[in-house]
């Protein structure tokens, strides 16, 4: 049973961002790795994270580590991206990605909003930084689900 890509993209994990997290297929643009690390923050993979994060701008690997437990500790879970805008393919050597992403907790939807950059050295993608901008919502837990699944929050929390 193919499990439904964290980024949102339709497809499989498996077809989608996990040949990025193994490192079998590097991200062809700055989209692809977007949505790869977009999916390692859902998974709490640290490593992947900062192995893709440009070394000039990155936090050290304990830092992002510390960040993603307290996320779990909280119970909060990535349950959707929406990918506005995408610069960055073929032989380009930057890259802009306009996102919006949203973290469910128990109680409230935290809806991030960020223009990131990217760079390509050496024939491979990095995230260098952006510009985030994050807004939060109490959410009832009867209310419908911001994941898109067609149920309630509360079905949500508990699929866990």
């Amino acid at each position: 049973m193919s499990v439904a890509c964290y980024c949102c993209s339709g497809e499989s994990y498996e077809a989608c961002c996990a040949p990025r997290h193994t490192g079998v297929a590097p991200a062809s643009s700055a989209e692809a790795l977007m949505r790869s690390r977009y999916s390692a923050f859902a998974r709490a993979d640290a490593q992947y994270l900062l192995d893709t994060w440009d070394e000039a701008s990155r936090p050290s690997l304990e830092e992002l580590q510390a960040d993603l437990d307290a996320q779990v500790k909280r119970g909060e879970r990535w349950v959707k991206l929406v990918v506005h805008m995408a610069r960055g393919e073929g032989d380009d050597q930057q890259g802009e990605v306009v996102f919006e992403a949203s973290l469910l907790s128990a109680s409230h939807l935290t809806t991030l909003l960020e223009v990131s950059q990217f760079r390509r050295r050496g024939g491979v993608w990095r995230y260098v930084g952006g510009d985030p901008k994050f807004n939060t919502q109490k959410l009832g837990r009867n209310e419908p689900c911001p994941c898109g699944c067609g149920g309630k929050v509360k079905r949500c929390l508990s699929a866990r």
